[in-house]
């Protein structure tokens, strides 16, 4: 369950957005990059549920659990994101969403998740403000970080380019500077 059961979104219509925006581009990710996702098992429109193939916890979770670096939980998986990075630039999406419990190891392979949080290259650009019930409070803490150097303000949309930058500034916490770096480079 996602954030063990305290997602922040309350709003019935973002929640409605939400689920939209994680059906499209999960689903448009496992037509032209199946190798790149779980397997989707199922999709309740009903219960708005999605059943994935999955190998146990997340990949975040999963180096918790062991006590372990992201390097001894898969080697290679640096080159594996930005693998998924670039399926998304191709297809011209922009997922934000880059917290390591986005992505799970099925069988050694890296696979994305949380949709949630992607926009596509020919949608009108969004505000932090628009989008502020989506990230966690102690993203907003890193993002607000780096709002002022970017010269980005809170409530006037924003680049998706530019969006990406300070997503990538605001996980300098979670991940290596030099895959940061690389990341960004993506979408140069």
């Amino acid at each position: 369950e996602y954030h063990q059961g305290q997602s922040q979104v309350v709003d019935p219509a973002k929640m409605n957005e939400k689920w939209s925006r994680e059906i499209c581009y999960l689903y448009q990710m496992s037509l032209e990059y199946p190798d790149l996702v779980p397997k989707i098992l199922e999709i309740d429109l009903i219960n708005k549920k999605i059943y994935l193939e999955v190998d146990g916890v997340d990949f975040w979770q999963r180096s918790l659990d062991g006590n372990c670096s992201f390097d001894e939980v898969l080697p290679d998986w640096q080159e594996q994101m930005l693998n998924i990075m670039q399926a998304h630039r191709s297809l011209g999406l922009w997922k934000y969403s880059m917290h390591p419990s986005s992505y799970f190891v099925v069988g050694g392979k890296l696979k994305s998740i949380n949709y949630f949080f992607t926009y596509d290259q020919n949608e009108p650009h969004i505000s932090i403000a628009d989008v502020q019930s989506h990230i966690y409070s102690t993203r907003q803490d890193e993002i607000r970080k780096h709002i002022a150097t970017l010269g980005i303000t809170w409530d006037e949309p924003q680049t998706f380019e530019l969006l990406n930058t300070l997503c990538w500034e605001s996980f300098r916490t979670n991940y290596p500077d030099d895959f940061i770096n690389k990341a960004k480079k993506i979408y140069d």
